[in-house]
């Protein structure tokens, strides 16, 4: 079993008697009561998508879902690099499919030195800030990151240089920015058939590899968010069921208000069929860049 994970019934093997479900599951609740790095803190913010993403060693293939905004699946993916590479020293290939390097690389800039992204743009950063920028960088420079900002590869295309990445630098995480920028087989006149074998095609290869992809995807339709709790399954969401109830489709980024300086999100954390394990408080600013830290509501 996966650490971090409830133990997964034995489910498409027919009856089973309730006991033995019962057992299973009090074996999950005292593994988790056990271990200490388990559970959502607020306080951690992006830092816990670590033991999401990587479990006692093991691969895992992720998907968030991301309101389509411009930019916004790049924000947040930079903004969860950053976090991981700097705090926890993984080495992350990206794929920037959407923005360009530099786009990129500016919203990680911003993520690390705690600076608003459209300083960086528009030119304004404060003189007495540059140092900031400037150790910001360094950190950033040193970590080991690569990244590939062609636009639409196929999914064989992807694969083969996730293959040679992984062989050449022992990469610990894939992030994919993003689905819809996949070009997909035209004998798929769906995309959601396009998008369950797209999906499974960087399981598999999540699996034979022993490395962690974390898919970014944007999905459109009305919702309310006030009516999206955390008890509620991530599949059932109407613009998540377009993935074809891919096994790991299990994050949501839902927009809530906003206040007079920064947008509010809710990162919702699933297991899937296992059930909720909590949300990941964040802000953005109203400008836009990269994502941070609420937990203040």
């Amino acid at each position: 079993m996966k650490k971090n994970e409830p133990e997964k019934s034995k489910t498409g093997k027919g009856f089973q008697p309730i006991r033995i479900v019962l057992d299973l599951a009090f074996s999950e609740m005292d593994t988790l009561h056990r271990d200490e790095n388990f559970g959502i803190d607020h306080k951690k913010g992006l830092a816990q998508l670590d033991s999401v993403l990587f479990e006692a060693g093991r691969s895992r293939f992720s998907i968030i879902s991301v309101p389509i905004r411009p930019g916004e699946t790049t924000d947040l993916g930079g903004s969860i690099t950053a976090e991981l590479s700097i705090k926890f020293n993984r080495k992350i290939g990206y794929f920037s499919m959407q923005a360009s390097s530099t786009y990129y690389s500016k919203i990680m800039l911003s993520a690390v030195s705690k600076l608003d992204y459209s300083m960086m743009q528009s030119g304004k950063v404060p003189e007495e800030q540059w140092p900031r920028l400037s150790v910001s960088a360094g950190n950033i420079a040193d970590a080991d990151i690569y990244i590939d900002d062609t636009r639409l590869q196929s999914i064989a295309t992807i694969r083969k240089s996730i293959r040679e990445l992984v062989k050449d630098s022992d990469i610990d995480l894939i992030v994919i920015d993003n689905l819809q920028y996949i070009s997909n087989d035209s004998k798929y006149r769906m995309k959601e058939h396009g998008y369950k074998k797209t999906c499974q095609s960087l399981m598999d290869l999540s699996i034979e590899l022993n490395v962690s992809i974390l898919l970014l995807s944007q999905f459109s339709g009305g919702y309310d968010p006030d009516r999206i709790e955390v008890a509620n399954d991530c599949e059932s969401l109407p613009f998540v069921q377009n993935y074809g109830h891919i096994a790991d489709a299990e994050l949501c980024l839902i927009p809530r208000t906003q206040d007079s300086e920064d947008r509010l999100f809710n990162l919702y954390v699933y297991y899937n069929r296992e059930g909720p394990t909590g949300t990941i408080r964040l802000r953005q600013s109203l400008d836009g860049g990269s994502f941070k830290t609420n937990y203040i509501y």
